[in-house]
């Protein structure tokens, strides 16, 4: 008689077994490596959102000539600011009344975990259309604060911290940015 060659019942389930360990390291690398990449997703958003709101910010800042104590219910303080910038009209020349320079106020404030821009746009000038909006510019804001440099009634400059936290699966992810910037339109 022949003998066939053949896997004997020892040697198939030896090969299950050892299947059965590849496919689950294979698939708890995956796993893994999948969790990785929703983090890094995730962060990669909240530094693009980040980026783009403390832009936001620094350029306003930049073109400010003071920080106004209040406008309209709003008070700078260590989680708001309140920019006051030389209104332009249409032709882009500064506003005056009297000889007294115009200013259209933009106010940055975190409220619900949302960081808002409300915009005052001076009556006569190219924002009067966009007066009184308010816009979120971010979402999942942790940390609003501001720091007035060298203090808030004589401020040259100011640092502002932004955190934006998250929770994606089982992990928080959670980043922080600060940017410091000059009123270059101090009077």
């Amino acid at each position: 008689m022949k003998r066939f060659k053949g896997f004997t019942l020892v040697e198939l389930l030896i090969s299950i077994a050892l299947l059965g360990v590849i496919i689950s390291i294979t698939s708890a690398v995956f796993s893994v490596a999948l969790r990785s990449y929703r983090l890094n997703i995730q962060k990669s958003f909240f530094q693009k959102d980040m980026n783009f709101a403390l832009d936001s910010i620094a350029n306003n800042a930049k073109s400010a000539s003071l920080i106004t104590a209040s406008k309209n219910g709003y008070a700078s303080s260590q989680n708001t600011v309140i920019l006051a910038i030389p209104a332009k009209d249409q032709s882009g020349n500064f506003v005056y009344t009297a000889d007294v320079l115009e200013y259209d106020y933009y106010i940055y404030y975190l409220s619900n975990g949302s960081l808002h821009k409300k915009i005052y746009g001076n009556p006569n000038g190219s924002l009067s259309g966009q007066n009184n909006t308010d816009t979120t510019i971010m979402e999942n804001v942790t940390n609003f604060s501001v720091t007035y440099s060298p203090d808030m009634a004589n401020a040259q400059g100011i640092t502002v911290i932004l955190g934006v936290g998250r929770s994606v699966g089982n992990h928080d992810v959670s980043l922080s940015q600060q940017r410091s910037v000059n009123l270059r339109n101090k009077q």
